[in-house]
């Protein structure tokens, strides 16, 4: 099976860490994060990675080079200028010829990507969103009115909703709606794939961990739980 990892990022919300190393590359304890994530990779014997990169695309290169030196075959899907989460894509159209999965570079997660794929073949779909619930903190009292008569008051409540998290398996079929060197991202494929009268499925995932580093605060969250239970 084939694997996407989008790396191409600026990481805006990580400066000043960005100035110096791309997201995926940022430390936790003694590995960077895509390390992390290639030996999650390897434990489910999968070896054969595409690297979507941009900035500053050649420390990748120089410290992963082919792959070989890890026990994985990785290419690299270069972008001229930014494309989003889905334009690099465009790249493999014509290349793959079974579902792939793609994943953001600074997710941290212990999915079982087999059993990803055979949720979505078992579905039928052109695409699986994987997903996972959070719950987001209102720090108001949220008030149910009925014609000027306030019937409710809830303090300081807690909206449960459920958020796509940065992971997918696709048909090579949808890279037909990309358009080549154009930006474009996941939430518009998707969407595309919908009105087209395609299938999007979601595939749950709850378990731990699943760290999303997009920002200053996940990533002191996470330095903190994975120096804690993931030393190893």
């Amino acid at each position: 099976m084939k694997v996407v990892i989008l790396a191409g990022g600026k990481g805006k919300r990580l400066r000043p860490y960005t100035y110096v190393l791309p997201k995926p590359l940022l430390p936790l304890g003694k590995k960077p994060i895509l390390d992390i994530i290639f030996e999650k990779l390897k434990k489910q014997e999968i070896k054969d990675v595409y690297l979507a990169v941009n900035y500053k695309e050649n420390i990748f290169k120089v410290l992963y080079g082919d792959g070989s030196e890890i026990g994985l075959n990785i290419n690299y899907l270069k972008e001229s200028k930014p494309l989003g989460t889905a334009g690099p894509l465009k790249s493999l159209d014509g290349k793959v010829t079974e579902p792939f999965f793609v994943t953001n570079g600074d997710i941290i997660s212990d999915i079982n990507v087999k059993e990803l794929r055979k949720f979505y073949e078992k579905t039928k779909a052109d695409i699986t969103v994987v997903t996972r619930k959070i719950e987001v903190p209102i720090n108001f009292g949220v008030l149910e009115v009925k014609k000027d008569k306030i019937i409710k008051w809830v303090e300081k409540p807690k909206i449960k909703l459920e958020i796509a998290a940065g992971m997918y398996m696709l048909s090579p079929s949808v890279l037909k709606y990309i358009k080549k060197d154009e930006f474009y991202n996941m939430n518009d494929l998707v969407k595309k794939v919908i009105r087209r009268k395609g299938k999007v499925s979601r595939f749950l995932y709850d378990k731990q961990p699943l760290f999303d580093i997009s920002a200053i605060e996940d990533y002191k969250i996470a330095m903190k739980s994975f120096k804690k239970n993931y030393k190893k």
